[in-house]
């Protein structure tokens, strides 16, 4: 399996890498918070035997820049944005992008700033809903912040998965021992900045109503309130959607099932 780096520069100027692995029709693959574009490897050999896979790490992380100031969620729309236009210009063609978490909403908003993206599949982006708000509380925010500022960044990161997001103590257990745990706790200083961009995210219907191209919604069938909530917002106001919830599985089906995971994306991408 070879692989190429590549760099696009985003709109503020960032440069953001992206991993080539593959060959076929481009997918463009889009991490969450904890993670860099290791977080695909689970599934990386058997969709990368289908689709040339385009693995970009966002913003402050892995081998991507990051600017000084104050973060903001939009910026990493037009990153995501940048990088299918990037690899359309390149295949002449249309791409498919796959998202996890919250790379999800940034993908999920990048397909209304581009044609580039013909489809989308997303894995349970942390959409605030009228049913499952945002948590007010800055307690997790202040935690995570002390942490990282005394360098226990491993510290933040297993606060994150239990305090968070609920992870359960055997998938935290598997994590800790993967090959991108140490890249996984570098992004550690991250998570203060998209908890509470998430926070202050409002998902517009109306906008979304407009996004006709196809798009796969995955959900766990385990997962708590705020991602059934945000996959049944998706799939009332998307209007091309398929919604598939993944037995037996939570927020991280593709690092507990990857089997399902590849077998359903699959699915919806067979010609």
């Amino acid at each position: 399996m070879t692989a190429d780096l590549l760099k696009v520069q985003s709109p503020d100027g960032i440069s953001l890498a992206v991993e080539r692995v593959g060959q076929g029709k481009p997918v463009l693959a889009v991490h969450g918070t904890t993670s860099t574009r290791g977080r695909w490897a689970p599934v990386l050999p058997e969709l990368s035997a289908h689709f040339a896979l385009y693995l970009m790490d966002r913003r402050g992380r892995g081998a991507s820049g990051d600017a000084p100031g104050v973060h903001s969620m939009a910026l990493e729309f037009a990153d995501v944005a940048a990088v299918a236009d990037a690899i359309s210009q390149q295949t002449g063609s249309g791409i498919t992008v796959v998202a996890h978490s919250y790379g999800a909403i940034c993908a999920l908003e990048a397909a209304l700033l581009t044609p580039a993206i013909s489809r989308l599949v997303v894995y349970e982006p942390p959409i605030p809903t009228e049913a499952a708000p945002e948590s007010h509380d800055e307690g997790p925010v202040e935690r995570l912040s002390a942490l990282v500022a005394s360098g226990d960044n491993a510290g933040a990161l297993l606060y994150f998965y239990r305090s968070v997001i609920g992870m359960p103590e055997t998938l935290i257990g598997r994590m800790t021992t993967r090959d991108d745990w140490p890249a996984r706790t570098a992004v550690a200083p991250t998570l203060p900045r998209e908890i509470m961009a998430t926070r202050r995210y409002r998902f517009d219907a109306q906008r979304f109503a407009q996004l006709t191209i196809p798009t796969l919604v995955m959900v766990g069938a385990e997962s708590p309130p705020r991602y059934q909530s945000s996959t049944a917002l998706l799939a009332q106001t998307l209007p091309n959607n398929q919604t598939v919830s993944l037995a037996g599985q939570q927020h991280n089906a593709i690092d507990a099932a990857p089997d399902l995971f590849i077998r359903e994306t699959l699915r919806f991408l067979a010609p």
